[in-house]
Order: structure tokens, then sequence, then C-alpha cells
């Protein structure tokens, strides 16, 4: 059997009243093997009142710790709100979970960069309307460990949130349920 190596890390959102939050767009890239510090990708933010955009990250190195350091959407600096390591079997694992209240409309570019060369990388964006701008962050929780199958219980702390989770996976396909 495969070997499950994921870590996460999960952010609750709160909703703008009296909206309620509702879905904009995502948008995804994948490098394998690429080895560059570097991954970037288009998404677009619709018109939607109250917007937020996050970027989730997953990485996998040989052995090298990275981190990211910095992500923009079309030049627009997002911030950090948490991430999460483990390491072993020979290899680094990490994924990490960034946000930005009220970014720009229209179509721009996701770019993420780390603190070196990364051997595997993906980023996943997602773009939510009616989310509280002054407060959109709920709670946090984060998990890492070598488990098959991955597991992490998700309470919310109000009727109104919406969970974004991030995991990362060595190998593997994940199921949600």
């Amino acid at each position: 059997a495969a070997s499950i190596h994921n870590v996460t890390a999960t952010s609750e959102w709160e909703p703008a009243v009296p909206q309620e939050i509702a879905l904009d767009s995502t948008a995804s890239a994948t490098n394998e093997n690429e080895g560059t510090a570097v991954l970037a990708f288009g998404h677009t933010v619709g018109s939607g009142l109250n917007r937020i955009l996050l970027v989730g990250v997953g990485q996998r190195n040989d052995s090298l710790e990275r981190s990211v350091t910095s992500i923009t959407f079309g030049g627009q600096a997002l911030t950090k709100i948490a991430h999460q390591d483990r390491a072993g079997f020979g290899l680094y694992s990490r994924c990490e979970l960034w946000y930005l209240v009220a970014p720009n409309i229209g179509t721009n570019t996701i770019t993420i960069t780390w603190d070196g060369n990364v051997a595997w990388k993906s980023g996943i964006a997602i773009s939510y309307f009616g989310v509280n701008q002054t407060d959109a962050l709920g709670a946090l929780t984060q998990d890492g460990g070598c488990t098959d199958p991955a597991s992490h219980t998700l309470v919310p702390e109000r009727a109104s949130s919406v969970i974004v989770d991030v995991i990362h996976t060595q190998d593997g396909l994940l199921t949600v349920g």
C-alpha cells in the first residue's frame, strides 16, 4: 500500500450581512519535477460585492525545506493565513493557505514564489462573494501526519460560515467523504 504523507491547513470565512457567501470561480495549476521557484496561472474574479480570494499551495521536495515567500494576484499581495509542514520518508511536504480581501475584478495572473527551487508544486485559487470585508477570518485548525486514509475533522463555528481546507498528499488519490 502507498504511504500517505499529508498536511492540512483550514480556515473559516465569515459572511457579510445580510448577503450569503457565494462561490465566484476557481483555477489551479501543477508543476511536477520542474525544479523552479515560481508557479503562475490565471484566475478570474467576478464583479460581485464583498470579494475574497483564497490561494492554497501544496509542495513536495526531496529533503529540502522550502517556503512560499509571496503570492500576488495581478500585483496585489496576498497575506498568509497558515502553513503546515511534514517531513519524513526522505521527503519534505508543506501546504499553505493565503488570502486577499477585495481583489481586483478581472482576469489576472496568480504568481506563487518560493525561497528556492521546488520539485513538485501545485496551487489552487478560489474566489467568493459575500464575505465580511473587515473580519473575514474565523477559526484556524491545522494537522499533519502520515495516515492512510488521511483524516481531518472540521466543525464550523457558525452556521453561516464557509470552511476552506488545503490538503497535500505525497501519493495516492483523495476522496472527500
